[in-house]
């Protein structure tokens, strides 16, 4: 029977969730990943992350828990009830971490992924030690978590860090939120893809269509960025159009909590190297030069795990051991 006591950390996505069990130092143990199927319901998603949680407990010869650990993609209150997930089809209201509780003999605690995922970068990434940073996915949607002098901003209700939703251009199209012109409507894989796909059924000029083959609805944000990494002037266009509407949101961010690190994750940041010089040229445009003194953009090294991290990461704050 193994001594570790591991913390069970849970990525609950729009597609797919992720259950892990993590240790004290953040070193992963065991993982495990399934489609969401949230249409099925919240009892029965919860049913399938316990069954496999136990598999691994029971693989690894875990007795005892520290405690388990939930990113969820979503709103979510401090009490850990979720409000309306865009991407968990057909939940409304739905008490999260009541409803883990009932199903685990261990303390649980629960944050939106994009929150709860700052804490892992700042806990055991590329921020570690830092205590004024800024952490944004970029990804399916946007979301993010801001920690100012080693606090987590949660607002009154723990749903603040929205950030997906500052506006940046309302003549701009929506996003699955239903709001015009908002950063993850302009900038997310999913927008990028949407906004490509609409520029070639105007008759736009692009050789994206030979990358997917003449069916302009297979077009993904992935192939916007081999098609700019090749030339495409279309597809280069749009990608820089994508740095500055990125920029100006992280300009914004800046300049309201002055953040000495600001870390970006998530799918579209895998071309990082196609949108980093227009972001950066942007910054220093829209800045007051103050705020870029010993300032830096980073990108997360923990790729698809930064929500598992995360989790563990909030068990180990709140339980009061987190390792310095």
């Amino acid at each position: 029977m193994s001594e570790i006591r591991p913390i069970v950390a849970i990525d609950l996505g729009g597609t797919n969730f992720r259950v892990a069990l993590i240790a004290a130092d953040g070193t992963i143990l065991d993982s495990v990943k399934e489609d969401s199927r949230s249409e099925e319901g919240p009892e029965r998603v919860i049913e399938r992350i316990e069954d496999v949680a136990n598999g691994m407990l029971r693989r690894g010869g875990h007795a005892k828990l520290m405690g388990v650990g939930a990113a969820v993609a979503g709103p979510i209150t401090s009490d850990g009830v979720i409000y309306h997930p865009p991407n968990l089809v057909g939940w409304e209201v739905v008490p999260f971490k009541a409803m883990l509780e009932k199903r685990f003999d261990a303390p649980v605690w629960v944050g939106n992924d994009a929150n709860v995922a700052c804490l892992g970068v700042q806990a055991f990434g590329v921020g570690k030690g830092i205590d004024d940073l800024i952490y944004m996915t970029v990804s399916t949607g946007v979301g993010g978590g801001v920690l100012t002098g080693g606090k987590l901003v949660t607002g009154w209700k723990g749903m603040a860090a929205e950030i997906g939703h500052i506006i940046i251009d309302r003549s701009r199209a929506k996003a699955n939120c239903g709001h015009s012109g908002c950063l993850e409507s302009l900038v997310s894989g999913t927008s990028i893809a949407r906004i490509a796909r609409e520029g070639l059924s105007s008759g736009e000029q692009s050789s994206l269509r030979e990358v997917v083959g003449g069916d302009v609805a297979d077009v993904r944000a992935e192939h916007v960025f081999q098609a700019a990494a090749a030339g495409d002037p279309y597809s280069v266009a749009l990608v820089r159009q994508v740095a500055w509407d990125l920029s100006m949101g992280i300009v914004g961010l800046v300049h309201i909590f002055n953040p000495k690190l600001f870390v970006l994750g998530g799918g579209v940041t895998r071309d990082w190297h196609l949108l980093a010089p227009d972001v950066h040229v942007a910054m220093r445009q829209q800045t007051f030069p103050e705020f870029l003194a010993d300032f830096d953009i980073a990108l997360s090294t923990f790729g698809d795990d930064v929500g598992l991290v995360g989790a563990a990461a909030l068990v180990l704050r709140e339980s009061g051991a987190l390792p310095t």
